[in-house]
């Protein structure tokens, strides 16, 4: 099958024609694996409906070369498609499969500061019915769901559960969630209060050895990301050289 063919294959299919829809499927099990990119949100979203039906009748293993960007379908449930690859594809492959996929997902969706998609990640899998024992102890992504079902705050603050949580953890184990709480710091109540106290107290659990390194990948990150709110209470924990405020400025207002 030619790329032109993919392509027109993508267009031509109407999801109500049930038997020219069958006939079209039935051509989709020649798709290379470098075709599969064409069925993975591309063009108009117009077409994404049409592309996740013919990624859902593949299935797995055919899809396997682009099965952990399958789980991106869910940064919104909203989208055209994405109750197809849900239901159609990520809940029907063998567990450890899921678990490595979800394991990958979730730990690009915390590094992105995608909070609706982490939402969507562990609404998954809670559907699907993992549990911490399916993860690897190693595994970072089933802390990413316990740390994110202790939240119940909609404006991206942890609060005091998820705080008491990361308190019990302790570092290492914290290592991934610093940068949300460097980028949190801007909303926080003023000093003394009980969440600032909190912070002091998880900051204090990384080694002073560790601490200036931890904090500075962490600043790197923001900034790559501009997730930088505020630099008022950062400040009071790591040194920020002029050049990094200009590169910060910068992130935060591209065009100046």
């Amino acid at each position: 099958m030619t790329d032109y063919e993919v392509l027109d294959l993508i267009v031509r299919y109407s999801g109500e024609d049930a038997e020219g829809d069958r006939k079209l499927l039935s051509k989709a099990e020649d798709i290379n694996d470098n075709q599969l990119y064409y069925l993975l949100q591309f063009g108009h979203k117009t077409y994404w409906e049409a592309e996740a039906n013919i990624l859902a009748s593949l299935g797995y293993p055919k899809v396997r070369p682009v099965f952990y960007d399958l789980f991106g379908w869910l940064k919104d449930y909203n989208w055209p498609g994405a109750v197809c690859i849900w239901d159609n594809i990520l809940m029907k492959v063998e567990k450890h499969v899921f678990v490595d996929g979800i394991s990958v997902a979730l730990q690009r969706a915390l590094l992105e500061f995608d909070w609706q998609w982490i939402y969507w990640l562990v609404s998954l899998a809670r559907h699907y019915g993992v549990s911490a024992n399916d993860f690897q102890s190693e595994d970072s992504a089933c802390d990413i769901i316990l740390y994110y079902q202790s939240s119940n705050d909609e404006d991206d603050i942890p609060i005091n559960e998820e705080l008491d949580l990361l308190l019990d953890w302790g570092y290492p184990r914290i290592r991934q969630f610093i940068p949300h709480l460097l980028s949190s710091l801007s909303l926080l109540p003023p000093e003394g209060s009980e969440q600032a106290e909190q912070y002091h107290m998880i900051f204090a659990k990384i080694p002073i050895k560790e601490r200036t390194i931890e904090l500075r990948k962490a600043l790197n990150q923001l900034t790559i990301t501009g997730n930088i709110k505020s630099l008022k209470w950062l400040e009071t924990l790591i040194p920020i050289s002029a050049e990094e405020k200009e590169l910060i400025q910068m992130t935060r207002n591209p065009f100046l």
